[in-house]
């Protein structure tokens, strides 16, 4: 769904970001904050890994879609705090939703790369998104770096550790992510 008219409306896009952040989070990240009462502390493993792995994907995101469209003729005459606001709902929306204030036509390849990326990783498990799930995305990158980094296990909360040998079995998995 085109919203290129409200690019530069802060009020139309913030809040459809945060509508869409709050969906693709998950009735079990929310079930928990309020039975924690926001307390991030007593929050289980899983919805920190789901609130940092979303946070990490928006600004990671929004980062690069501002270094990938900064040239952009979709955004000719918008200022920083324009571009800004359309990388961060670009950087939202790819994940979940599916609306766009830049005309894809006009993305970059590299611009069009990081939004498949991103609608490839998706939202959190119980959300209303799809894609292979941030929390899977993100045990994935940790049990590979720490492979890369020579380590036999990789630390992973409360829930134990990802060893080597299951991280070498990692790419047999990915035909299992759907």
């Amino acid at each position: 769904m085109s919203l290129v008219d409200y690019a530069r409306d802060p009020l139309v896009s913030l809040v459809i970001c945060f509508l869409i952040i709050i969906g693709g989070l998950g009735f079990c990240v929310w079930g928990d904050v309020a039975y924690c009462k926001g307390n991030p502390r007593k929050f289980q493993f899983y919805t920190r890994l789901a609130l940092i792995g979303t946070a990490v994907l928006l600004i990671a995101g929004t980062s690069l879609f501002m270094v990938f469209e900064w040239n952009n003729p979709s955004y000719a005459g918008f200022n920083f705090g324009d571009k800004l606001l359309c990388s961060f709902f670009n950087a939202t929306t790819a994940r979940t939703a599916g609306y766009f204030t830049t005309d894809p036509a006009t993305l970059s390849k590299s611009g069009t790369l990081l939004m498949i990326i991103l609608m490839f990783i998706g939202a959190c498990s119980g959300s209303t998104g799809g894609g292979v799930k941030v929390s899977k995305f993100t045990v994935i990158l940790v049990g590979m770096f720490s492979v890369m980094r020579g380590k036999k296990t990789s630390p992973s909360g409360n829930a134990g550790s990802i060893t080597e040998r299951s991280c070498r079995r990692l790419p047999s998995l990915s035909p299992t992510w759907y």
